[in-house]
């Protein structure tokens, strides 16, 4: 591991600092991992070139026994950092003494012809998100719930912002994720028997009544816009709402996003139909090893 970085003007603190802002993660390549859970879902999924830690920090002895696991097999290298230069990087004000450098996600892709797709899938499309906290939560819940795949059509957030990562609890390392657009995502669905449930405070269904068992894509769109009228006009779209009883008109994007999913999952658990056991892969190789058990059902 070597000696302890100690200085603030140290090239590697001045890398990580720069890799707060947008512009370098997309120049770079890389992006920050704070925090021991998100950390080693990274680490286990292999989306780490780099990690740092100070013990000044730790506050359990699973970081002790995670440091130890590094020590004797990991092949990223490892620095130890000062408080005073860790405090320099970190980005919470609850900082637990674990920071990585990461890679480009492994299953991320931008051409939706790389989803494979078998039987019955659920597939989590969201359009416009704005803030990363509810896109990272968005992406809990996908995961959670096991969807095979996540759409994102035109993304206004960065899917590698901290606030993405950590509010995702580290799913984004494993969960299928696509780059698309509305045109391209239309197209590729043309040939296909899916069915879209469409998220809109405005519909006069409820959630709970459409049949979630036969191919599903969810649609969801950005808490200030909402969808665009394509989605209200195609054939394949139908609409469903949550009901509310308060003064607000709707849900925040992501409790939203886990309610339906849900609905999805009980309907397939309680009334599982003959396809449930379908599969979904970004690659053809199921083995994968980067795309746990649950997004290959």
């Amino acid at each position: 591991m070597g000696n302890i970085i100690s200085s603030r003007k140290n090239p590697h603190i001045q890398f990580i600092d720069k890799l707060k802002k947008r512009a370098a993660r997309d120049q770079y390549g890389a992006y920050i991992v704070e925090g021991l859970r998100e950390l080693k879902r990274a680490y286990q999924t292999q989306h780490l070139r780099e990690i740092y830690f100070c013990p000044h920090y730790f506050s359990s002895q699973e970081h002790g026994a995670f440091l130890q696991q590094l020590s004797t097999k990991s092949p990223v290298p490892q620095y130890e950092v000062s408080a005073y230069a860790f405090e320099k990087i970190s980005l919470r004000e609850g900082m637990d003494g674990f920071i990585g450098i990461g890679i480009p996600l492994k299953t991320l892709k931008s051409d939706l012809q790389q989803l494979v797709l078998f039987e019955t899938p659920l597939i989590l499309v969201a359009e416009s998100i704005e803030k990363p906290g509810n896109l990272g939560a968005i992406l809990r819940s996908a995961d959670s719930a096991g969807v095979n795949a996540v759409v994102l059509l035109d993304p206004r957030t960065d899917l590698y912002n901290p606030n993405c990562i950590r509010a995702s609890q580290g799913a984004i390392f494993s969960i299928p994720i696509i780059l698309s657009y509305y045109q391209e995502w239309e197209y590729y669905c043309r040939e296909k028997e899916w069915q879209w449930v469409v998220m809109t405070p405005h519909a006069e269904s409820h959630f709970w009544s459409i049949d979630m068992k036969r191919p599903t894509a969810i649609i969801l769109g950005s808490e200030k816009d909402g969808l665009r009228e394509n989605w209200f006009r195609h054939p394949s779209s139908r609409m469903v709402k949550i009901p509310h009883h308060g003064i607000s008109d709707s849900l925040n994007v992501s409790v939203a996003t886990a309610i339906v999913l849900y609905e999805a999952v009980r309907q397939r658990t309680l009334y599982p139909s003959v396809n449930a056991l379908s599969k979904s892969l970004l690659d053809i190789n199921s083995t994968d090893s980067t795309i746990p058990e649950q997004h290959r059902r």
